[in-house]
């Protein structure tokens, strides 16, 4: 049964970046393209993009080289740090919204919730998106950096709830893979994952959420009577 609507059950929502409130694949793709012509390497489309996501923008550049190059660290480390640039210019261009996602944050604010992003993403990009594609309605905004790990360490949670003041009791992840379920099993809190995500349902295969939605509206509800 739900709370009255001025007492959430879950007060604080995490969640991932890519594939989950946004799709970036487009802008990704136009990054990792620039970057293969610097080196004279095969361009890839939207939809081996799309498959190359959710592990970081290391991992990310080492799916996108021919398999030749992957072992070769510093290869990686000058093709990496030319992506990071490229995609700094091409992070606002073309990611879209997926459907509710702004109304479900909107929502979820106006019930006192707080929120939060928790990405590999790196975070020179992910300080930029947020904030031009959602204002301020996120309270906490991290990316991957060399200062932090990256998903599924547990610690990126025990961060975001550190400067935000809540306690893993009161949070849910959100996410649209594998990773953002073992993150949240690893911090020991609830998940939900959304089937519009890069992999669909099949990216949770072998690491389940708590719940997979299909629209995002059922992420308040959630929020508000739990998982019942």
């Amino acid at each position: 049964m739900c709370k009255n609507e001025k007492e959430l059950c879950y007060s604080c929502i995490l969640f991932d970046l890519d594939g989950t409130v946004l799709n970036t694949v487009a802008d990704c793709t136009t990054a990792i393209n620039k970057t293969m012509d610097v080196f004279s390497l095969p361009h890839s489309t939207e939809k081996q993009v799309q498959s190359y996501l959710n592990n970081g923008a290391r991992m990310l550049i080492k799916r996108a080289l021919p398999e030749t190059f992957r072992d070769d660290e510093n290869f990686v480390d000058k093709v990496l740090s030319v992506y990071i640039e490229f995609y700094k210019e091409e992070c606002t261009k073309g990611s879209v919204l997926y459907d509710g996602i702004y109304e479900c944050l909107k929502e979820l604010k106006s019930k006192g919730a707080l929120l939060g992003i928790v990405t590999n993403k790196p975070d020179v990009q992910t300080q930029i998106m947020v904030p031009h594609y959602f204002g301020d309605l996120f309270d906490y905004i991290q990316g991957n950096s060399p200062e932090v790990p990256t998903k599924p360490d547990p610690k990126r949670v025990e961060m975001a709830l550190s400067s935000l003041g809540k306690s893993k009791k009161e949070t849910i992840f959100v996410g649209d893979s594998w990773v953002d379920a073992e993150t949240a099993k690893n911090a020991k809190i609830p998940c939900i994952g959304v089937a519009w995500g890069f992999s669909g349902r099949k990216g949770f295969e072998g690491h389940m959420p708590d719940m997979i939605v299909d629209k995002a509206d059922e992420i308040v509800r959630i929020a508000a009577c739990g998982f019942n």
